[in-house]
């Protein structure tokens, strides 16, 4: 039972750190025609290595929507890292789990982590619309302003955009973090 509890604290520590580095890393991609275009989480983005603000560059709401994920990676890490944290100390105190108080922080820190990979592809389509009125005038076909991945033209020339690292970070992030709560339960059960 303390190993699987030490396991568990171990996968849902990682999935924290992961959460957390993963806002600091490129949530979205777009390249083409010369461009590449990276956005991050937060109030910046970055296009053709050249620094700008959402708000500056009149993507006020894509820079909500990118300092929302901001916010709820850090928060959501941040959550699961206490969980895991709470459950090692137990563990390595050979204390009876308190798994209300653990699992509950846990699981609250996965949830917030889940609301943040959803909501980026979900919503950056919406954020783009609400955007100027250029950041979607003038694809034809399929667009960022249409899905969150795929590949699109303006004019002629051809651009291909999909979510990227920090996307992908967060969802291994999730993926440690419930099987971390998994073995935490299924060793909870064990005889």
């Amino acid at each position: 039972m303390t190993l699987a509890r030490f396991a568990s604290a171990a996968l849902e520590f990682v999935g924290g750190i992961l959460a957390i580095y993963s806002v600091f890393t490129v949530w979205f991609y777009m390249a083409g025609g010369g461009v590449a275009t990276q956005f991050f989480p937060g109030t910046s983005f970055k296009t053709n290595g050249t620094w700008s603000t959402y708000a500056s560059s009149l993507l006020g709401p894509v820079g909500g929507l990118y300092l929302a994920v901001l916010v709820l990676g850090i928060v959501g890490g941040a959550a699961l890292l206490a969980g895991g944290l709470l459950t090692l100390v137990e563990a390595a105190r050979r204390r009876p789990a308190t798994s209300r108080r653990n699992v509950g922080t846990a699981i609250a820190g996965a949830v917030v982590m889940a609301a943040a990979w959803v909501v980026a592809p979900a919503l950056q389509p919406w954020a783009l619309h609400d955007s100027s009125g250029f950041a979607c005038s003038a694809w034809s076909g399929t667009s960022p302003c249409s899905l969150p991945w795929g590949p699109g033209k303006i004019g002629a020339v051809g651009y291909t955009f999909y979510m990227a690292d920090g996307w992908i970070i967060m969802l291994g992030a999730l993926t440690l973090a419930t099987i971390g709560l998994v073995i935490g339960r299924l060793g909870k059960n064990a005889p």
